[in-house]
């Protein structure tokens, strides 16, 4: 416990040997508030990645602050923090962004609203992008997420230059070439659903199941208010007989 806690309160940084190798993972996480706590949910990832597999890459995380599950992959092999913002060319080159394999670009801040919602990310992408022009096939992969189901009209094709927004984007973001190759996902539950269902075919038919349930609006109970929704899903799900949604 006491080297876990240590673990966690200074989280590794990455060494000089893990950049110069390559093929790392690197998490950029974009307009966290220093002084409130986040979730990353890191573990299942790694233990994912690393699965079935003799290689361990290296995974990095590019953040203004250590979230607040950082205990769960602490004690784990080759995963490491280091403080800083995607949106600076210095931090980048710290955390090797030309040698990797990966670069996932995260939105940590959800305090807007609408079209602004994943501006931070967006802005990051492209500059990431801007920062690899000339770099051929050996350039990283960059993955991205979005609240906004029309954020893939602000970033470039993959059909298309670097620099140049698609001029003729898709209205749906599932038609984009970007969704299509697997580089732009939207935190939306249809296409999450889908996706689930690729891995998981029951997906489907709790889905269905789901689609011809009774529905009933309810007010949230105060003592949840500005608590987890997780926590209040397993108190309905559990002690209710309530799925949320």
């Amino acid at each position: 416990l006491t080297r876990l806690d240590r673990a966690t309160e200074h989280a590794a940084m990455p060494t000089s040997e893990v950049l110069a190798a390559g093929g790392h993972v690197i998490f950029a996480i974009v307009g966290r508030v220093q002084d409130k706590p986040w979730v990353l949910g890191l573990s299942p990832f790694v233990h994912r990645l690393r699965e079935n597999t003799d290689k361990k890459p290296a995974v990095l995380v590019l953040a203004e602050s250590i979230p607040e599950d950082w205990y769960t992959v602490a004690m784990m092999d080759k995963v490491f923090f280091l403080k800083g913002s995607p949106l600076n060319a210095f931090d980048l080159g710290r955390v090797g962004y030309q040698r990797a394999k990966y670069i996932v670009v995260l939105q940590g801040r959800l305090q807007l609203s609408g079209v602004f919602v994943d501006a931070d990310a967006l802005f990051a992408v492209r500059f990431i992008e801007s920062m690899m022009v000339g770099m051929g096939s050996s350039r990283p992969i960059i993955m991205s997420q979005s609240t906004s189901l029309q954020a893939h009209r602000f970033l470039p094709s993959l059909r298309t230059s670097n620099t140049d927004v698609e001029i003729s984007a898709p209205e749906m973001v599932l038609d984009s070439s970007r969704f299509m190759a697997g580089r732009h996902c939207v935190t939306n539950l249809i296409t999450s659903l889908v996706g689930a269902a690729l891995y998981n075919p029951s997906m489907l038919r709790l889905t269905s199941d789901i689609m011809s349930a009774s529905y009933l609006v309810i007010n949230v109970p105060k003592k949840w208010y500005k608590s987890r929704f997780y926590n209040l899903f397993d108190h309905l799900l559990n002690e209710k007989n309530v799925m949320p949604i």
